[in-house]
């Protein structure tokens, strides 16, 4: 029996599913897409597992990166670091609480900037296992991925999670590779000069640097990403036990305002669903394509933005997928 029209919009984390639950217990799950890969919580009303009776006969996985260095961020994370080397001095005078007396030894960083973490790898590895555990049957000849150097060693490093030798015999592409004029991985990339397709700026201001100024009134700590680059790097910080959970919380706050502006319902001239549509068109093609000779898994490796841009079109695909197709689609 097949699944009739069914598309889940299933959160990336992993093959095994929770039930849903309204708030996670733990604060450093609370930290926008900076967050670390854990168990995916099932949409509310969805099963996470198909009837006995029910079949799968074709597999869609966009893969969102594993865990990386900071970006734009790297310069927010310097500042901290060249602020508290010139403070050398009054920190060592400072009666700080347990949780700030790391500051004493002194921080430093070694991010690099925008690639995939060992961290990252052990995720995209040991996702790859999984799925290869839970879709043994199904395969394909080729990868695919954006140009960004972390999807591109996502791809590989996944690979060799679901392949191990045999993604030797596997193409490892980039939408270059492709014919199709306008990438459904990054398609923001080809947006007209005069739409905003990107993040415009979102600004939230958090109240926890007051707190910290109280306790160092001469250093001026302000907002930094310190406690989520350095769990994605080392897996641990002693940053994170710095915050209270309102303000992971607020942190949290921060980064989905920036991304529903950029990349979501918020973004301007409904750039984010017109973007989202490429990836849909290609997304039915697929799953409307009844031909024997249609792959049977397809392994795609992207951004944040290119599963939010698509999401944005979920009730539109839902009313366009055909009754016979089977959709069971990972993102």
């Amino acid at each position: 029996m097949l699944i009739q029209g069914l598309l889940n919009w299933l959160p990336l984390g992993s093959l095994t599913f929770d039930l849903y639950k309204h708030e996670d217990d733990d604060p450093l799950k609370r930290l926008g897409y900076l967050t670390p890969y854990s168990i995916a919580p099932a949409s509310r009303g969805v099963a996470t597992e198909l009837p006995g009776d029910y079949s799968v006969n074709r597999v869609m996985l966009m893969h969102r990166h594993g865990s990386r260095g900071p970006e734009f961020e790297s310069g927010l994370i310097n500042s901290l670091v060249q602020t508290l080397r010139n403070s050398h001095d009054a920190i060592q005078h400072a009666h700080l609480p347990k949780n700030l007396c790391f500051l004493k030894k002194g921080y430093k960083s070694h991010l690099e900037p925008g690639k995939l973490t060992i961290v990252g790898r052990q995720e995209l590895f040991d996702h790859g296992v999984e799925f290869g555990s839970k879709y043994p049957n199904f395969d394909t000849d080729t990868l695919l991925s954006s140009d960004a150097p972390r999807t591109i060693d996502s791809m590989y490093f996944f690979g060799l999670g679901r392949f191990g030798r045999k993604l030797e015999d596997k193409e490892l592409l980039t939408f270059h590779d492709m014919p199709d004029p306008i990438s459904w991985i990054t398609p923001w990339t080809t947006c007209p000069s005069d739409w905003q397709c990107r993040r415009n700026g979102a600004t939230y201001t958090s109240p926890k640097s007051l707190r910290w100024n109280e306790l160092l009134p001469d250093i001026d700590l302000t907002d930094d990403y310190a406690c989520a680059y350095d769990l994605a790097a080392r897996d641990e910080s002693p940053w994170c036990n710095v915050f209270h959970a309102d303000e992971l919380a607020n942190f949290q706050y921060e980064l989905d305002l920036g991304m529903d502006v950029g990349v979501g319902y918020l973004a301007p001239n409904d750039s984010a669903r017109v973007a989202g549509s490429v990836f849909v068109n290609k997304l039915i093609e697929r799953f409307t394509n009844t031909s024997e000779e249609a792959p049977s898994l397809y392994l795609e490796f992207g951004h944040d933005a290119t599963i939010l841009v698509a999401m944005d079109l979920n009730s539109y695909v839902s009313m366009r997928i055909a009754s016979d197709s089977v959709l069971c689609i990972h993102l």
